[in-house]
């Protein structure tokens, strides 16, 4: 009887061990990611590695350290409907100028990145000289925070003395100081709106003085 007892006991602790991990298996299959929707395939930025990976366990850290390896990115989000399917939100950041890199056109947009693209060429200000990343980035700061229009913008050029030229496709040209920075924008905004500095060269590389030229 003992021994019939133990064989039952067994038996149960086997069947119910069974009937677990199969709940188990259909759980995991039920929440398993099946889809992955895109807002804009445009970008083609996939992230097809996490379909079969149980939704619950997704780690957030992970799939945003993959997404911010795309520069043309600004932000994103990522949804869960459940039981199966990933909504992904992809929101471009906008290109603001472009430069040549060894004969190769990129792009730097206003999340401060620089990318490039397949099929594309867009019309902005163009990047001349050579330049860091984080200097050009301080720059175009400042004149956003003026009144200057970047579709009248030509080049942009970076003199080899630390200093910016603005070129503007009416001919205009700025030449402006070493240390041109937020307090110079009330200046630099009154001369951009003075009719009779149009198709000037404008020097404002010396304190305090306004040089006006026909060069």
């Amino acid at each position: 009887k003992k021994k019939r007892i133990y064989f039952y006991i067994i038996f149960l602790i086997f069947l119910s061990s069974v009937f677990n991990f199969e709940v188990k298996k259909s759980f995991n299959n039920i929440f398993q990611i099946k889809k992955i929707d895109y807002t804009n395939n445009e970008l083609d930025i996939k992230i097809e590695q996490y379909l079969n990976r149980n939704i619950f366990t997704l780690d957030k850290k992970e799939i945003t350290s993959l997404i911010n390896t795309y520069p043309v990115l600004n932000s994103f989000k990522i949804n869960k409907v459940y039981p199966s399917t990933l909504k992904v939100n992809l929101i471009e950041t906008k290109p603001i100028v472009k430069l040549y890199v060894n004969g190769k056109k990129y792009y730097i947009g206003e999340n401060g990145k620089i990318f490039s693209y397949k099929n594309k060429d867009l019309d902005l200000p163009i990047i001349k000289g050579y330049v860091e990343i984080d200097r050009i980035n301080k720059f175009l700061e400042i004149l956003k925070a003026s009144s200057l229009n970047f579709t009248k913008i030509d080049y942009l050029v970076y003199q080899p003395s630390n200093r910016w030229d603005i070129l503007l496709k009416d001919n205009t040209v700025l030449k402006l100081p070493i240390k041109f920075n937020f307090d110079s924008i009330k200046t630099f905004d009154f001369i951009l709106n003075e009719n009779k500095f149009k198709k000037k060269v404008i020097d404002l590389r010396i304190k305090n003085k306004l040089i006006i030229s026909n060069e």
